[in-house]
């Protein structure tokens, strides 16, 4: 009998550890947020490394990593943090944008190899948060730019473009009239050249 009220105390003071921990990790979780929003990204960077050194699990944390390191230009890491972040909770639009984003800015900088490498995966992260929450306006932004900038091999579409500036339009975003002129004009050049 003594044994199995040892057995059983022990057990509810780990569960008290835990519930403790966790409880931490939310109050981390919430500074380490506020950081970011007040854009002090490595005070904020910090406290997002010390949750997931407790919970390697965080989607949220390995997401607010991805848009620290998408602010201070290191997309290799950005990349990394914004998968993780699907790879754990892949219902999440807001995580595959940031991931196109990465891509996209890694892109930027990449040879021409290595861009035609990452177009499909930039082009299926936008897709993926644009099917996931429709009205995700910056996400059709995103996925406008990709379908106006590459080419037709890569999945670039003027007419898939236009799409998107349209629904923007509809979504009342004011970048959706300026990418539907920006399109228009490339189509009209496009046909003058045929």
């Amino acid at each position: 009998m003594m044994r199995i009220l040892i057995v059983f105390f022990s057990l509810v003071g780990l569960l008290f550890v835990g519930i403790s921990s966790s409880a931490n990790a939310t109050e981390a979780l919430d500074q380490a947020i506020q950081l970011f929003n007040a854009k002090q990204y490595t005070e904020s960077r910090l406290l997002f490394e010390q949750v997931l050194a407790d919970h390697p699990n965080s989607a949220t944390a390995h997401y607010f990593l991805g848009q620290i390191y998408l602010h201070t230009g290191d997309f290799d890491k950005a990349v990394a943090h914004c998968k993780i972040s699907v790879d754990l909770h892949a219902e999440v639009a807001a995580y595959h944008f940031c991931l196109g984003r990465s891509y996209g800015e890694k892109a930027r900088q990449a040879p021409l190899w290595l861009q035609a490498f990452l177009a499909p995966k930039i082009r299926q992260a936008f897709e993926n948060s644009v099917a996931l929450d429709p009205s995700h306006r910056s996400a059709r932004v995103g996925l406008t730019h990709f379908y106006m900038q590459a080419p037709l091999i890569m999945g670039g579409s003027l007419t898939k473009a236009q799409e998107q500036a349209e629904t923007l339009i509809q979504l009342k975003d004011p970048r959706g009239e300026q990418l539907l002129q920006d399109i228009l004009k490339r189509q009209n050049k496009a046909r003058l050249a045929n």
